[in-house]
């Protein structure tokens, strides 16, 4: 059989030996997450106040406070299947 040609002959094929290992941990990564969602909850309650003094529109503060509310939502997710993953590998070991 014949390789399939690419369409766009510049492109080069892409090689996954070489591929860099990540330099962070899971344990960094959930970190810098939580640290993301408590930054995103302060910018909230910050525009809230800003919005209450004037300093600022009403469509800024909801967008604030929407990506705040959806950032604690994401995280509670992601709580609720760490925690299902680890009842899971609980039952499997017992």
């Amino acid at each position: 059989m014949k390789p399939i040609e690419p369409i766009n002959s510049n492109l080069n094929p892409i090689s996954l030996s070489n591929q860099a290992k990540p330099t962070s941990s899971f344990k960094d990564a959930l970190l810098d997450f939580l640290g993301n969602v408590n930054t995103s909850l302060k910018e909230g309650d910050h525009a809230a106040e800003q919005l209450a003094a004037g300093q600022i529109d009403l469509p800024t503060a909801l967008i604030k406070q929407e990506d705040a509310v959806l950032s604690m939502q994401l995280l509670m997710s992601l709580r609720n299947e760490l925690i299902g993953a680890y009842q899971d590998l609980s039952r499997i070991i017992t």
